[in-house]
């Protein structure tokens, strides 16, 4: 004899996939962002939060005496990145502002992060 499923228990099935389809959606969709100076595309800062992003600017910081900086969202990509860069000790890479106002990787950029031996 073979068992029967409950309604009520396909509607909750279904519910839970629902919940953890808009779940990873919006971990997908978390903004990150850049502390840049937008015509040049220098990176100073990175941070889940635009106040994270500034306190990493800011972490030892004395003084700036340079272009007016913005804060801006990022792209995941350029925020892995930026990650991978600063975990190895790396300077940042330089970005783009996409049309949406998003620094985003240059188009030019090589894919790869390496550590030059010498």
């Amino acid at each position: 004899m073979h068992a029967l499923i409950h309604p009520i228990q396909k509607l909750n099935a279904a519910y839970l996939i629902v919940n953890i389809a808009e779940a990873q959606a919006q971990v997908r969709l978390q903004l990150m962002y850049v502390i840049v100076d937008s015509e040049l595309g220098h990176v100073f800062g990175f941070g889940v939060t635009p106040k994270r992003a500034v306190e990493y600017f800011l972490h030892g910081l004395l003084s700036y005496d340079g272009p007016p900086l913005d804060t801006r969202p990022c792209s995941p990509a350029l925020y892995r990145r930026l990650r991978a860069l600063d975990r190895k000790g790396m300077p940042f890479v330089d970005c783009r502002i996409n049309r949406n106002g998003v620094a985003v990787c240059r188009k030019d950029m090589s894919r790869t992060i390496t550590r030059r031996k010498g």
